[in-house]
């Protein structure tokens, strides 16, 4: 990296927020979770690997106001599917 004088890695797969692609399922996602998180309920999102989760959470995330918001926690779960977790 020295030899290229980066002062950062240019390689990444966080992409800046507004960089992203802008895509009409996402944004209602984004909208419906703003609306949830405005009536102070709590939400989870679930969908399968690479559909934007990551993507809707980190641009709800930037539409937050940071001093009303000024925590924002995400966590991922992966085990939700696992025998010992199944709906009985």
């Amino acid at each position: 990296m020295e030899n290229f004088h980066f002062t950062s890695s240019p390689f990444t797969r966080e992409l800046r927020i507004d960089h992203r692609l802008i895509l009409p399922q996402l944004e209602a996602e984004i909208a419906a979770l703003r609306a949830v998180i405005d009536a102070r309920q709590s939400a989870a999102l679930v969908a399968p690997a690479g559909s934007g989760k990551t993507v809707v959470l980190r641009a709800l995330k930037e539409s937050l106001p940071a001093a009303r918001y000024n925590r924002f926690n995400m966590v991922r779960y992966h085990g939700l599917f696992a025998p010992n977790h199944a709906w009985r």
